[in-house]
């Protein structure tokens, strides 16, 4: 069986996911937003990330960013993870 993260674990991988890849990505800041941000994740929701880019970029290779992030944070989270 799976362990879901609560909270404080998810909040501390992100900000550790981040440290390590915002540079490669290009990324500015990251920021949780939505029921995890709010502290009321029920057990079905989905973790909701937006990022800003530190320089303006295609839009194939933003697309390209965003989904490795969201499928990395996804299996890092073992919950679903939007990016945008």
């Amino acid at each position: 069986m799976i362990k879901i993260m609560d909270k404080n674990e998810a909040i501390s991988a992100i900000k550790f996911y981040f440290q390590n890849k915002a540079d490669f990505f290009n990324i500015d800041m990251a920021f949780l937003y939505g029921s995890w941000a709010s502290g009321l994740p029920k057990k079905e929701s989905d973790v909701d990330i937006a990022v800003i880019f530190t320089e303006e970029m295609k839009e194939e290779e933003v697309f390209e960013i965003l989904t490795t992030l969201s499928l990395e944070l996804t299996d890092i989270l073992k919950k679903e993870t939007n990016v945008l």
